[in-house]
């Protein structure tokens, strides 16, 4: 549980550096040759101060692997402390193309559950709506500075999770709003794929 989690850890702190989507994970891409770390991919960068809100998915109290109290705890505990923390810092160092950055400045503002109102397979749009509903419920406010983050529990399939990617992050517009959000898919799932560090495969 350790190893998945740590595995979460690392798709948030990608997903509160940018707006628009990374490609698919360097699990399941095809790889490149580069010599940066991070690619950009000419979405806008998330300046300024950043409020990250947790929108947990599916079922959180320990009726599927890797999805418990535990695990959201080290979560929230980790968004708690990163914001211009050395680790949060990090995404300082990959400018744009007119060389913004994002701040490296994040706050960890709430979370809500979700038990199932897309049903257990989503596609984008589904992931869309997850979010927009907690506006209109006013589970979640309507933060302009807001990043808004969809974790599944491992039961939870999203289009393409799995096969192209593990996470993707986008925004849209809501009364006016841009509203930057990510999906992070739980690594339980398929963990050959979306936590192949952490895979017994990698090693045979």
């Amino acid at each position: 549980m350790k190893k998945m989690t740590t595995k979460l850890l690392m798709l948030i702190l990608l997903a509160t550096a940018v707006s628009l989507p990374l490609t698919g994970s360097t699990a399941l891409a095809q790889k490149l040759r580069t010599n940066s770390k991070i690619l950009y991919h000419d979405g806008a960068v998330l300046a300024g101060t950043r409020s990250v809100y947790l929108i947990w998915y599916g079922c959180w109290d320990g009726c599927v692997p890797g999805s418990n109290r535990d695990t959201q705890m080290i979560l929230i505990d980790f968004l708690t402390n990163l914001g211009g923390s050395p680790y949060g810092m990090i995404n300082t160092t990959y400018p744009n193309a007119i060389g913004s950055t994002p701040s490296g400045t994040y706050v960890y503002a709430a979370s809500v559950s979700d038990a199932y109102s897309r049903g257990p397979s989503l596609t984008e749009s589904d992931v869309e709506g997850i979010v927009t509903q907690q506006f209109q419920t006013g589970g979640l406010p309507l933060d302009p500075a807001g990043i808004f983050v969809v974790l599944a529990s491992s039961d939870v399939h999203a289009t393409g999770f799995c096969s192209d990617t593990c996470k993707f992050h986008r925004n849209f517009e809501f009364i006016g709003t841009t509203v930057p959000y990510a999906f992070i898919g739980n690594p339980m799932r398929c963990p050959s794929a979306c936590a192949a560090q952490f895979s017994k495969r990698c090693f045979a």
